[in-house]
């Protein structure tokens, strides 16, 4: 099991992007949320994953993630998910 630490952090200027070297497009839906979890699929560059995250603990929470096959990911964003979307992370 691993621990997430999310930062959240306000950027004031376009500057951060001058030197970033690359971006992929994402594509992700939620097929289940409630007070204990929430499940995530996740598509990016020819790969998936699914994703299990508890309820936070202080400053992080538990995560679970697992490669999962594209074609798998692609069916349940599809046909399970409750809220599907798209975007693009730049690097």
């Amino acid at each position: 099991m691993g621990i997430e630490f999310e930062r959240k952090y306000l950027v004031k200027s376009e500057l951060w992007h001058e030197n970033s070297e690359s971006s992929a497009a994402i594509a992700q839906g939620y097929l289940g949320i409630s007070s204990l979890a929430t499940v995530r699929v996740r598509i990016s560059s020819g790969r998936a994953w699914i994703t299990i995250k508890g309820t936070m603990e202080g400053i992080g929470r538990p995560e679970f993630e697992y490669e999962i096959p594209v074609e798998d990911a692609e069916d349940q964003l599809a046909n399970l998910s409750t809220t599907a979307i798209q975007k693009l992370v730049t690097h």
